[in-house]
């Protein structure tokens, strides 16, 4: 049986390398089943549009994401704000399932919220590299 998916153009750069340049496919799940770790899709300021985070905390009802490259969290959200969870990427007509039950997915959690910790520090320092190149 395939999935379903809602597929949305992924842009900017707070998920890099995840979000840029693909199409995410999104999932509707019961808000019970997000975990920390877990790429959600989140309703977007402009009609028709989504941002693309990872929970890194929940908090009763409200989550807290942010995006992988970013230093600060989102504000709190409530967990209706939250469209789905994203559980497929697609490169032209390419689409790969991620992992989103057992251990695969545990370890693809994990391995996200390194990457999450890592990113804002990596993009820092690429910043001041071309930033020197760039001075005369």
């Amino acid at each position: 049986m395939t999935k379903e998916f809602q597929w949305f153009s992924a842009a900017g750069r707070s998920m890099w390398p995840l979000a840029a340049p693909l199409e995410l496919g999104v999932t509707a799940v019961p808000s019970w089943q997000l975990q920390v770790g877990d790429v959600v899709a989140v309703v977007g300021q402009r009609p028709g549009t989504a941002i693309f985070h990872r929970i890194v905390a929940i908090h009763g009802e409200l989550l807290q994401t942010r995006g992988d490259t970013q230093h600060r969290a989102d504000p709190l959200l409530p967990r209706h704000a939250v469209i789905g969870r994203v559980e497929a990427i697609r490169l032209n007509s390419k689409e790969i399932s991620l992992p989103v039950h057992g251990l695969p997915a545990r370890w693809t959690r994990r391995l996200g919220l390194a990457w999450g910790q890592i990113a804002p520090n990596l993009r820092d320092q690429w910043r001041r590299v071309l930033q020197a190149q760039r001075r005369p």
